[in-house]
């Protein structure tokens, strides 16, 4: 029987100048950012257009690009998209981080400024990346939602995405 080979090994041989290409993208990306005064949004990538959650986050990039911060997303669509949207159509600047990944969109199309990112090999085992698509589906998902309203009030709430029980959200 011949011994089993350690599959981070094969990972490592693979591409072991890949830890200085995504070092100069951290570095990019840091540089880019220390310039930008901006509040970063997380939320869902599968809300839709017209849906209450969609509005919400469109308000709020309008409501920031008003008060004078760029808007940062992960570029993508949904929550994303809506307030890239909201912070473009104010006139302000949105800022998408995105992730180059086979099985990804591209990044929307409100965005002024796109900092991108190699794959980060959705099936390496461990912190090398990330779970990989099938065990984030398994998960909860969680963010936390901010707003600011026209007159600058300021609120947060915890949501998480539950497959059993739906969206909620806490203050």
């Amino acid at each position: 029987m011949e011994p089993r080979r350690d599959p981070m090994l094969d990972f490592a041989v693979k591409d072991t100048w890949r830890i200085f290409r995504i070092m100069g993208e951290f570095v990019e990306g840091f540089e880019t950012l220390s310039q930008v005064k901006g509040v970063a949004i997380f939320g869902s990538a599968r809300s839709l257009p017209g849906s209450a959650d969609y509005q919400r986050a469109e308000e709020m990039g309008r409501a920031l690009a008003r008060a004078g911060y760029a808007v940062i997303t992960g570029g993508g669509p949904g929550d994303m998209e809506a307030a890239n949207k909201g912070a473009l159509e104010a006139g302000g600047e949105s800022v998408g981080l995105a992730i180059e990944l086979p099985y990804e969109l591209k990044p929307n199309p409100y965005l002024t400024r796109t900092l991108s990112f190699s794959d980060a090999d959705p099936e390496a085992p461990g912190p090398a990346g990330s779970q990989g698509p099938h065990r984030a589906r398994a998960r909860r998902q969680r963010d936390t939602v901010g707003s600011v309203s026209e007159d600058g009030d300021r609120g947060e709430a915890l949501c998480e995405e539950n497959p059993e029980r739906g969206r909620q959200c806490t203050t």
